[in-house]
């Protein structure tokens, strides 16, 4: 996959506006919120796992530290994380 995805920020944040901005190419280990333009996956907070373009929906928002980037080949689907 290309992500890894926290869906409930979708559904607790769900009335929620979230404008486009910081749109650049997604990089492995960025951290994502999907801004309104991605329609039900607004909001949703998600973490890059392969470099891509950005169609524009995804405004980047933070980024893993590069010495813990090895830790999300780790995650697995449904696993809970939490970023600190």
């Amino acid at each position: 996959g290309y992500m890894i995805r926290s869906s409930q920020t979708r559904v607790m944040y769900k009335e929620v506006d979230f404008p486009a901005h910081s749109v650049r190419p997604l990089q492995r280990g960025d951290i994502t919120i999907c801004n309104t333009s991605a329609g039900q996956y607004k909001g949703e907070l998600q973490i890059v796992l392969k470099d891509r373009p950005n169609d524009g929906s995804f405004n980047v928002v933070g980024r893993i530290a590069e010495d813990s980037l090895a830790l999300i080949d780790h995650l697995k689907p449904w696993q809970g994380f939490k970023l600190q």
